[in-house]
């Protein structure tokens, strides 16, 4: 990781880096669909697992009591995407993939509007 990235991270907010993390999750299901595409399965396979890790640890660090029915919205939206990311990463399915991008890209743009509302 290079020095802008790593002060990025150290430096974010819980929301700047919930954004930051969707779009590392976004990016690797991208790098995973360019994989399939192309006959790397191995590549594509890791691509979907490093997606899969990030949309798992944030469904993990959810906090049902600070945050109420957002938080179980959010549970089921983790699930569903973990779901279709496993899938895809499976079956070498893009459409799977396109499906789990789809709610990450979403919710990225939910908590991004959150950001700028802060400022």
């Amino acid at each position: 990781m290079d020095a802008y990235v790593t002060n990025a991270v150290m430096t974010a907010g819980p929301v700047k880096l919930v954004v930051l993390l969707l779009d590392g999750a976004v990016a690797a299901v991208d790098r995973g669909c360019r994989c399939v595409e192309s006959g790397d399965a191995p590549g594509a396979r890791a691509a979907f697992m490093k997606a899969w890790d990030i949309v798992a640890e944030l469904r993990a660090t959810l906090d049902a009591e600070r945050g109420g029915p957002v938080a179980g919205d959010l549970y089921a939206l983790w699930s569903f995407t973990l779901t279709k990311l496993g899938e895809a990463k499976i079956d070498a399915d893009v459409a799977k993939a396109r499906e789990a991008r789809g709610v990450l890209a979403t919710v990225r743009e939910g908590f991004q509007g959150i950001l700028h509302a802060g400022n």
